[in-house]
């Protein structure tokens, strides 16, 4: 359709996107703002050779699955696109999403996915959150473009977040440095909060004082700062976190820059996920690929003979053996090197280098890529894959399947309420 088109659509369903689906005359529709059920006049805003995309212009009649939108901003920040979609209908999209793509490029005809494990907090979730500011305003972008939407307050932060805000915006514009991009963190069991600042350019040496009179003020909550840009870093105040992995297993620290879960909660029970679909006995080795901090390791180590992690970023690494050595832990051991490198180099020597029981992966969005053949290769009799991404997921799914391996189950986890996001732990056997 035309560019500019206004057209009346049933809304069918949640896509993996931002927008819900509908179709006219059997061309599909995709609408931002819309929920299943709902009859809406729309404007076709992009024509696709298969698709357009279109923006609302009014609910002619509310769907069963619409709900007010809690967040003043909803329409114009670029984040949380669901809240107007009832948390039960969100759930059942993003089970729905996870069974189509391993479906249509795993290709399995019926996949074993349960019940999706709902998040305990719909609200108030987020450990952390990434803003930008302009010299003035501190906010998230508009959705599709780089126009800030300035925040006073963000639903889905943690209390402790929401109430630093203000004081995290008066500290942003009493430095001289250009700061541009801003992360807001909850300091976990350590208390407080954190902030991660990228600025442009160098940094100003009147900052220093600026930073440590924001860190000595009893009326906020900020207890460090680190900042950097090309070439440059600096930190001032406690920059690292701590979270518990489980109600008996230890405290994890995280980088100040380093990768974390970012729903406390949830993560309890993504862990608990993969300790249970990885069933790790006091006789197996365990291969944790990118293992982070070890928010998988520490816990798996419980019960296996042994767990060997493997993690890129430095920070992580050190902080992982930091863990190690306050809890006095003898059969875990961290690696610096990236997972495929890591394979190859395993694998020149020989077939017997790498003989671990069980593996657990937990990749980027971006999935396993060529890590995969050499890690299915190793033929471990179970490996447990922890996923963000549905698609690239399936893909590499694809690829364990026709190297002898079968998918067993795989559970779907809201990590992010409001959002089309969706984790998925899957059990694969060696067949």
């Amino acid at each position: 359709m035309k560019p500019g088109k206004t057209v009346e659509v049933e809304v069918e369903s949640l896509s993996y996107g931002r927008a819900a689906v509908s179709r006219v005359d059997g061309r599909v529709i995709f609408v931002g703002g819309a929920a299943p059920g709902d009859r809406a006049l729309v404007r076709i805003r992009t024509e696709h050779s298969s698709y357009d995309e279109a923006d609302l212009v009014e609910v002619v009649r509310n769907g069963p699955s619409r709900v007010p939108a809690p967040c003043p901003i909803v329409g114009r920040c670029g984040g949380c696109p669901w809240q107007h979609v009832a948390y039960d209908t969100q759930l059942e999209a993003k089970r729905n999403a996870l069974v189509d793509c391993l479906q249509r490029i795993a290709g399995i005809e019926r996949p074993p996915v349960t019940a999706i494990v709902p998040s305990p907090k719909s609200e108030e979730y987020r450990n952390r959150i990434k803003l930008r500011f302009d010299g003035t305003r501190l906010g998230f972008y508009r959705a599709r473009s780089h126009e800030i939407v300035e925040v006073g307050d963000c639903l889905i932060a943690e209390a402790s977040i929401r109430t630093a805000l203000p004081a995290v915006a008066e500290t942003l514009r009493a430095l001289r440095t250009e700061v541009t991009r801003v992360e807001i963190i909850d300091l976990g069991l350590e208390g407080g909060i954190g902030l991660a600042l990228n600025a442009r350019g160098r940094l100003r040496k009147v900052d220093d004082r600026a930073v440590r009179a924001c860190l000595s003020n009893q009326r906020n909550e900020i207890c460090g700062i680190m900042m950097w840009g090309r070439g440059w870093r600096r930190s001032w105040g406690r920059t690292g976190r701590s979270i518990r992995v489980g109600q008996r297993s230890h405290a994890i620290d995280f980088g100040g820059g380093s990768f974390g879960q970012v729903n406390t909660e949830a993560n309890l029970l993504l862990i608990g996920e993969v300790v249970s679909a990885a069933a790790a006995g006091s006789g197996d080795d365990v291969l944790d690929l990118y293992a982070g901090s070890g928010n998988f390791s520490f816990p798996l180590a419980r019960s296996a003979h042994r767990v060997r992690a493997v993690e890129s970023d430095p920070a992580a690494i050190a902080a992982a053996r930091r863990t190690i050595e306050r809890e006095g832990l003898e059969n875990v051991s961290f690696t610096l090197a990236r997972v495929e490198q890591y394979l190859a180099e395993s694998g020149e020597h020989g077939a017997g280098a790498l003989r671990p029981e069980l593996i657990v992966v937990d990749p980027p969005r971006s999935g396993l890529g060529d890590a995969c053949v050499p890690l299915a290769r190793i033929r471990a009799r179970r490996t447990v894959y922890a996923a963000c991404q549905p698609a690239t997921l399936a893909r590499d799914l694809s690829v364990m399947l026709r190297n002898g391996y079968r998918l067993c189950r795989a559970v779907p986890v809201d990590m992010f309420p409001h959002t089309f996001h969706v984790e998925a732990v899957c059990t694969l056997e060696l067949t």
